[in-house]
């Protein structure tokens, strides 16, 4: 059954509401088509960067972020599948590819469905007469309009939309813990764009801000905190900072175990079976987060001795050579200096008579023995 809409913040805001439950649902793909249609309108509408653009903006950023995750793990698996097809079937592969994942079904089903009883509500929110002029949404319209037509990846794009959700939610930080939620979440997702960009230290100068905020509005027990903690190491990992990396992982450790002791808190003294359940699927969750925590630990501590190592042996060569190039220089200055001006040769010193005045004299001199010596024979 097609919808009829009233107006375009109508279209808008069911496009959100759709998108958001596609990316709940892990469908990317028409997470990407909802979320980038509804930003469409809503600038068309608002313009650029208004405030009501920002929720938009944020799943529109997500929603590409895990799409090109998902397009670049799709593309390694088929090649993990090609190498290992003789050695695998097609189910193994599928349980290898997707994760046993059905104790969260039933939890992003529900949430699923919440979302939608949600729709009528929020359309009848929206003050349609708050609209402002229609302008342009990305730059890709512009290139089409000027017939270029410009490659840009799903990351770049995440990136920058990303980053309009940030400057929305940051001029509206002061309105409560939501926006500096909301801008943390922002924060959290360019940081994890730039780990993919490999440009660590601005990850780590985004997710530190996101930790802050995530601290300070939410109980020290939270996943997301959590989550921020670990991200931070990994950026650490990348540039070498084993120590940092690891403070990070602990940290992250020592949040999962304190939400598990509240989860397990709950589970023993709440009578409300349902919470009971969803506490006990959380405490399964959480407890099989631990040991790849801890293994980045182990990694870490391995790549720290294998650094430190490959130093010493630098630092070990560097010492040998110097020392050999000390020897010869101490041979050569042991050995004694013998005099050899006799083996150089020498220029031979031009005769003083073989100048051309000298060389002038001696041919007129000769001329005259000559003359003197035909007179001779003559008078004879």
């Amino acid at each position: 059954m097609a919808f009829v809409f009233s107006d375009a913040v109508t279209k808008a805001l069911h496009l959100l509401i759709q998108g958001k439950r596609h990316v709940l649902v892990s469908d990317f793909s028409s997470a990407v088509q909802s979320l980038g249609e509804a930003c469409e309108l809503l600038d068309a509408t608002y313009g650029k960067e208004a405030d009501e653009c920002g929720e938009a903006y944020l799943f529109y950023g997500i929603a590409l972020l895990e799409l090109s995750r998902q397009e670049t793990g799709a593309l390694d698996g088929v090649v993990n599948v090609k190498k290992e097809e003789k050695a695998a079937t097609t189910t193994d592969a599928e349980e290898d590819i997707v994760p046993d994942s059905s104790h969260e079904n039933s939890e992003k089903e529900a949430e699923a469905e919440k979302i939608d009883n949600a729709k009528a509500c929020s359309s009848a929110e929206v003050d349609v007469n708050n609209a402002g002029p229609s302008q342009p949404s990305t730059s890709k319209a512009e290139d089409e309009e000027n017939g270029e037509e410009a490659e840009i990846s799903d990351l770049e794009i995440s990136f920058d939309v990303l980053t309009m959700a940030s400057k929305i939610f940051r001029r509206q930080k002061d309105k409560g813990s939501e926006m500096k939620l909301k801008l943390a979440e922002c924060l959290q997702k360019l940081g994890e764009v730039s780990i993919e960009w490999e440009n660590n230290e601005l990850a780590v100068s985004w997710l530190g801000e996101c930790l802050e905020l995530r601290k300070e509005c939410l109980p020290e027990d939270d996943r997301l905190i959590a989550e921020t903690y670990y991200h931070i190491g990994i950026a650490h990992s990348f540039m070498s900072q084993v120590e940092k990396a690891n403070d990070c992982y602990r940290s992250a450790i020592d949040v999962i175990i304190k939400r598990i002791e509240s989860r397990k808190k709950i589970q023993n003294e709440s009578s409300d079976t349902e919470l009971s359940s969803k506490a006990e699927t959380e405490i399964w969750e959480l407890e099989s987060l631990l040991p790849e925590m801890r293994a980045k630990i182990e990694d870490s501590q391995d790549q720290m001795l294998s650094t430190i190592n490959d130093a010493k042996k630098k630092e070990e060569s560097e010492m040998l050579e110097e020392r050999m190039v000390a020897e010869k220089i101490k041979e050569v200055q042991a050995k004694p200096v013998n005099n050899v001006t006799h083996l150089v040769k020498r220029k031979r010193k031009e005769d003083s008579d073989t100048s051309p005045a000298a060389k002038k004299n001696c041919s007129h001199a000769n001329q005259e023995s000559l003359d003197n010596k035909e007179l001779s024979e003559i008078k004879n």
